[in-house]
């Protein structure tokens, strides 16, 4: 959990923060009635908090908190108003739990009657699913993925599949000691190693599950006493044991005879101790609970002779403290603050959950009442000396001056009776001048005083108000401190432009913290720079921080923004290019690797058909370089035009070439004069240098006259009116396919081009017929260089492993010490030795490692370090038995380099290196090892693209097919031109689903063609596989009329509902026909979106009448989003909501209820007895009436019977009369 951060000053003022310092029960962030067994986390901002209560008749219930948004969204929030959890979901448990896993199969908790799955799916109530296992008791957890390990001894440890409900049973015995009487105090699982903690022995078993053994054994040493708990880090690199007597160890997994170090934590005697402690997921800190009423967060790396205390917390009610001499801050996910900051507690590490005894409280409280008694005494004794003191200084003023005045006055008299008589004529004549005066002197000392006043007032409020806006907290590391991504966090451009005039090509991600957007790239950023750190420099600067120089420098509306910068021939300045492409890691490799090679080489006419089959456009220059000049004029211009129109043109559907060859250049109509040519599909266009010969001029030239008869559409992501300008120009073709920036070719998109070329081909041009061809063809090839390319991808994976093989085995015997770590800059130069080795696979002394030590030559290692990286990202999707020999080679050896103690720099010759020897073979030979080393890199290149594209999406390779119906010229025989576009279906798979398109289901995968006419607003579906028959079928079909309209069906809700609920059901435009056209049922159908506000009240109409028909046989009440489904024609309506009736039995006379009326409860409930029957109308309305009127009802409904039955008796009699006279007259006529 995010801590509780130190005050800052504006709380301080705060006169509820004072009174909540003075009242611990406020300070309270969430008031549980019960008592908390245990808790984790379900995301970075969820708990699940696991709680019994009650003496007699106990409860055990299981709650999921949010963490308060004050503290989510401002890390230093400290303690605030607005600071309580809010409660998400809860349930019942069967019995109280000790431990809770959350894993993706839903919630397990582990008690005293077994472990058990409760699962909450998308409501508020956390529900019981099954129990998993009843024999064990309290028994420990831990989980990956669907995966779950549970078990009390380490005996009887059982791997559960939540997914696939299959249990595997294991035994984690280790072959030094047996395990069977020990109990489990925790475990952890870590890639496929499981981590048992041994409770009594002090002891953590390493258990490989896949070769099914234990692999290592970590212990604290001989003796172990006590009760033992353990945690071990994300990574698998450390663990840590603690004991109930106060014992402490970490270990090192990867050298794990001895500790890295051992304490003893501060314990409080009196207390039962029960030991807790938890690694921070970043950094250095644990955490240790147990021992005391106080959370302590230790620093382990920071430590003479025994740790030092971080912070040490005492729960809520409690005060944190802060310890100088302690190190660093908190814990964060990025790193470990400095002691300047605020301290914090990382979310995902600690949990309090202490509970101080009453008898301690007690205590605690009378001893801090004792202490604010006494400190009120000393402050009352001071005070009172001091006006002791200002009294007597006073009395001694006062005497002094008393005597002065006596002084004065015997002098005044003396003079006042010399000129007594003077005086009294005088004082008459001026005695009401003066009392004048002194009133007019009275009224401006007033009106000095007030305006005196107001002005005190007003700068003692000011003054007293201080800072309106809080400082900014200090910039943190935004990447990893390990990153190839040169992190400037404190947004110093001066450093970073240094930086960027050292490289030729630098990307540049300007970032927010904060920014959702920013955080995401972070991680695509590291993806990219891992593929192109060897050729382009990577850098981030946080130009949001204020009072940095990149705040004050740029204006950035939107974060996060990616330019690349490209270094100027002078070298004294870049210029910037910004980046308009997805945010995605493979988008950022295909953008980088055009900047690296944005121009190609034309030297002969095949080149500029590979490039017209490659790309819509070839814009073409003719630069001479054999002139004598050292760049030919205007290559400049041509060079950055090309690095311009990358910022727009994201797919890359544009070449840029050069035609150095006079010869060339002849035949390809270029010349001097007019040296730069666009090469579009139907013709080609001259570029005039009338106005300018720029870049930009170059690039908007380009963009302006660009013409394409098929293309990529790129959406923002955002609202945008991209697609609603594309259909507005008339139908649209879109084929959504994966735009897979790995590879080259997109077979899909080669045919699109291939058909648009045909379609738009309306006078029968070879130009545009022979393109069609070569495209053609390039389909049929590509898959067999595709095929090629893997065979050759295999083999040459296959003998750089046999080399690598052999080289660490060579590595393995030239040293005693072997570090794992990633070489410094200067390691292994000439100019002096330098540290490499941090990690060591033998254990050395303290001493020792300060020594300064020597490399191997690095230049070998390093060649078969980079290897190694390439082939781990590779051999992913080999077969496993290639899978398994990559797996030998561990991520930490990705350069090996073997180090000796030894005050001196030296390398050894090697004799029987083979790659060395392979090496001076070269260079004895007569080959171009420059050129060979191209090849091989090239090779290497392209095994790379060719994976990292398979691990992305599968190839998209369409079958052979037959011979194709003709649509040459098929688009100038028509009015309504149709438009050829690509949408990236990895992307943009939500636009598919909002078409009705299942891509999952289609071939090849995730690839389908759809017509979209916007003016009928109507689309179209090809459901079959694609291939250039159906393609050109589909397009004929579409011309002609012959194409059925595509109904968009949505999820089938709820299909039964049982005769004790009151349920309306949710129909699709697939059974929407079938439900309310059956014969004898009476469907009222609600007809809603999503979009609509008035829709959301009718929702409760419905529920109402449909509650008051509840007792009529064969009505149905339905409902049907039409934001999800399409109906016929008929059925589509102008405004919503729109409810209709469907009868009984005349489902032609259906009735659409008035829009314009007030939608009531009794309107809607008279328009449905409207179009009832009348049994149906009697029955609803018996059953709306008292007991009174059925009374009445059922007598008059007598009475009218007895009325029926006499006329029908009387009726008979007359019959029966008219047919005895009739008888006589027929036998007469006979």
């Amino acid at each position: 959990m995010e801590a509780f951060d130190s005050f800052s000053d504006d709380e301080s003022d705060d006169e509820w923060f004072l009174q909540s310092i003075r009242r611990y029960e406020d300070l309270l962030m969430y008031k549980v009635q019960g008592k908390v067994t245990c808790m984790t986390f379900l995301d970075p901002n969820t708990l699940l908090v696991a709680i019994s209560r009650g003496e007699v008749l106990e409860v055990h219930e299981l709650w999921e908190l949010r963490v308060p948004d004050k503290l989510v969204t401002c890390g230093s929030a400290g303690l605030v108003r607005n600071r309580d959890f809010t409660q998400v979901a809860a349930g019942y448990t069967k019995t109280s739990i000790c431990q809770v896993l959350w894993t993706c199969g839903g919630v397990v908790c582990s008690g005293p009657m077994g472990v058990h799955l409760y699962s909450k799916e998308k409501s508020d109530v956390m529900s019981l699913v099954k129990d998993i296992r009843s024999d064990v008791k309290n028994a420990s957890m831990a989980g990956s993925g669907f995966i779950v390990y549970l078990g009390e001894k380490p005996t009887n440890i059982t791997s559960t599949n939540l997914g696939s409900s299959t249990t595997k049973h294991m035994s984690v015995e280790s072959k030094e000691t047996s395990s069977c009487t020990d109990t489990i105090s925790k475990m952890s699982v870590i890639n496929d190693n499981l981590f048992v903690g041994l409770k009594e022995r002090g002891k953590v078993l390493v258990y490989d599950s896949k070769a099914g053994q234990v692999i290592q054994e970590i212990k604290y040493g001989e003796v172990c006493g006590g009760s033992w708990s353990m945690d071990v880090s994300q990574d698998g690199s450390t663990v840590v044991l603690a004991a109930s007597n106060g014992a402490i160890s970490i270990h090192d997994t990867r050298n794990c005879t001895q500790p890295l170090f051992t304490s003893i934590a501060d314990t409080e005697s009196g207390l039962q101790r029960n030991p807790d402690v938890r690694i921070s997921p970043a950094g250095s800190h644990l955490s240790l609970s147990g021992y005391g009423i106080s959370v302590q967060i230790l620093d382990y790396q920071q430590f003479e002779g025994t740790s030092k205390n971080v912070f040490v917390h005492d729960g809520h009610r409690g005060a944190g403290e802060e310890i100088s001499n302690g190190g660093g801050g908190g814990m964060e996910e990025e790193g470990v603050t400095s002691h300047e900051t605020d301290i914090k507690v990382d979310q995902e590490t600690i949990i309090l959950k202490e509970e101080k005894p009453q008898k301690v409280q007690k205590e605690e409280e009378e001893d801090s009442v004792v202490e604010v008694v006494e400190s009120d005494k000393k402050v009352a004794q001071e005070t009172i000396l001091k006006e002791e003191e200002l009294q007597k200084e006073e009395e001694e003023d006062s005497v002094k001056q008393k005597e002065e005045e006596e002084e004065d006055s015997v002098v005044e008299q003396q003079v006042q009776e010399e000129e007594a008589p003077k005086l009294i004529t005088s004082t008459r004549t001026t005695l009401l001048g003066s009392l004048l005066a002194l009133v007019y002197q009275r009224d401006k000392i007033m009106l000095f005083c007030k305006v005196s006043f107001v002005l005190l007032a007003l700068v003692l409020v000011v003054q007293s108000r201080g800072p309106i806006i809080r400082r900014a907290s200090p910039s943190q590391p935004f990447f990893p401190r390990h990153s190839l991504v040169t992190d400037f966090y404190t947004g110093d451009v001066h450093a970073l432009t240094d930086r960027l005039l050292a490289s030729d090509l630098s990307l540049v991600v300007y970032y927010a913290p904060w920014d959702r957007d920013s955080q995401l790239l972070r991680w695509e950023l590291e993806k990219a720079a891992r593929y192109h750190h060897e050729q382009i420099y990577f850098a981030a600067i946080n130009c949001w921080q204020p009072g940095s120089e990149c705040k004050s420098r740029y204006k950035i509306r939107t974060y996060p923004a990616v330019v690349l910068h490209v270094r100027s021939s002078s070298g004294l300045e870049t210029r910037a290019l910004a980046y308009g492409g997805p945010l995605a890691a493979p988008h950022l490799i295909r953008f980088l690797a055009r900047a690296l090679h944005p121009l190609s080489h034309v030297a002969s006419y095949t080149d500029l058909a590979r490039l017209q089959m490659e790309h819509n456009a070839v814009v073409l220059g003719y630069y001479n370089f054999a002139s004598g000049q050292q760049l030919p004029r205007g290559f400049t211009s041509f060079y950055l035009g090309s690095l311009r129109a990358m910022q727009t043109d994201n797919a890359n559907s544009v070449a840029w070439a050069v035609v150095t060859n006079p010869r060339v250049a002849t035949a390809l109509s270029l010349n001097v004069t007019h040296p730069i040519h666009l090469v579009l599909w139907n013709s080609t266009l001259v570029f005039t240098t009338a106005k300018s010969s720029g870049s930009e001029a170059i690039s908007q030239w380009v963009n302006k006259r660009l013409a394409e008869s098929a293309s990529w559409l790129h959406l923002p992501g955002m609202k945008s009116f991209s697609v609603d300008k594309l259909l507005q120009k008339g139908p649209t073709l879109m084929l959504f396919t994966p735009d897979n920036p790995y590879h080259r070719a997109n077979d899909p998109f080669t045919l699109l081009r291939e058909v648009s070329l045909e379609y738009n081909n309306c006078n029968q041009s070879s130009r545009v017929s022979n393109l069609a061809r070569y495209l053609s063809s390039a389909r049929t090839s590509g898959r067999r260089q595709l095929r090629n390319a893997e065979k050759m991808c295999r083999r040459y994976i296959q003998n750089q492993l046999h080399l690598l093989h052999l080289s660490r085995q060579q590595l393995r015997n030239e040293d005693e010490i072997c570090c794992r770590t990633l070489p410094s800059s200067n390691a292994g130069t000439p100019d002096g030795p330098s540290n490499v080795c941090d990690v060591c696979a033998h254990p050395v002394t303290k001493e020792e490692s300060l020594l300064d030590g020597y490399c191997s030559d690095l230049g070998a290692r390093g060649e078969a370090g980079g290897l190694l990286q390439h082939v781990n990202s590779l051999m992913t999707v080999f077969s496993d038995s290639c899978r398994e020999l990559v797996l030998q080679y561990s991520p930490w050896e990705q350069y090996p380099v073997c180090c000796q103690l030894n005050n001196t720099y030296h390398t050894r010759q090697i004799t029987d290196d083979p790659l060395k020897l392979k090496r001076e073979e070269d260079e004895t030979g007569q080959r171009d090892d420059l050129i060979e080393k191209m090849v091989a890199m090239a090779a290497e290149d392209q095994c790379k693209r060719l994976f990292h594209g398979s691990l992305l999406a599968p190839s998209a390779l369409l079958k052979d097919q037959h011979p194709s119906p003709d649509v040459v010229g098929l688009g100038c025989k028509t009015n309504r031109t149709m438009s050829f576009i690509a949408v990236d279906s990895l992307r943009h798979k939500d636009v598919a689903e909002k078409l009705g398109v299942n891509l999952t289901t289609r071939e090849p995968p995730n690839t389908v063609a759809v017509i979209v006419d916007s003016q009928k607003e109507s689309h179209f579906i090809l459901d079959a596989s694609l291939s250039k028959q159906t393609l050109a079928n589909f397009i004929i079909d579409y011309t002609k009329g012959h194409v059925d309209r595509t109904l968009v069906s949505g999820k089938e809700g709820m299909t039964s509902c049982e005769d004790s609920q009151l349920c309306i059901r949710e129909l699709t435009s697939e059974n929407y026909l079938r439900f309310t056209q059956q014969p004898g049922e009476m469907v009222v159908v609600l007809h809603h979106s999503g979009n609509c506000a008035a829709c959301s009240s009718m929702g409760h109409l419905m529920l109402m009448t449909a509650h008051a028909a509840r007792h009529l046989p064969n009505v149905t009440f339905a409902r049907i989003n039409l934001l999800h489904n399409t109906l016929p024609w008929h059925l589509t309506f102008h405004t919503l909501p729109t409810i209709i009736v469907h009868p009984h039995f005349r489902k032609g006379d259906s009735q659409v209820l008035d829009s314009s009326q007030a939608l009531t409860p009794a309107s809607l409930l008279t328009f449905l007895v409207s179009n009832m029957e009348p049994r149906h109308r009697l029955a609803l309305a018996l059953d709306m009436c008292s007991e009174e009127c059925r009374t009445l009802v059922l007598q008059q409904a007598m009475l009218a019977t007895s009325h029926l039955h006499h006329g029908i008796s009387q009726a008979n009699n007359r019959l029966h009369h008219i047919l005895a006279q009739l008888v006589p007259i027929m036998m007469e006529l006979l």
